[in-house]
């Protein structure tokens, strides 16, 4: 009787170690799994950082774009005012001109009559 109670107790004994064993590697799959978890959440909330900092220079690329053209449009508007700043000149000269010849017509007609 004393034999079947120690071989109990034995195989008692090693059926908890072996439950033991069995639930430290479990805990242990169960630590590796929380910390591949935790490594995944930050990769994601790294790339959440990165697609936004993507799409915030996207709006930055957009609006030196945005700024490119307004330059050439600017620069186009000041072409353009020079070129009215030049024919108002050029206008200026014609009607200059125009006088001068009634001017000279009418002192021709002057001399004619005076003579």
């Amino acid at each position: 009787m004393r034999r079947r109670v120690v071989f109990l107790a034995a195989f008692l004994r090693v059926a908890f170690l072996r439950v033991a064993f069995f639930l430290v590697a479990f805990l242990r799959v169960a630590f590796l799994r929380v910390a591949f978890l935790r490594v995944v959440f930050f990769l994601a909330a790294f790339l959440r950082v990165a697609f936004f900092l993507v799409a915030f220079l996207r709006v930055a690329f957009f609006l030196v774009a945005f700024l490119r053209v307004a330059f050439f449009l600017v620069a186009f508007l000041r072409v353009v005012f020079f070129l009215a700043a030049f024919l108002r000149v050029a206008f200026f000269l014609v009607a200059f001109l125009r006088v001068a010849f009634f001017l000279v017509a009418f002192l021709r007609v002057v001399f004619f009559l005076a003579a």
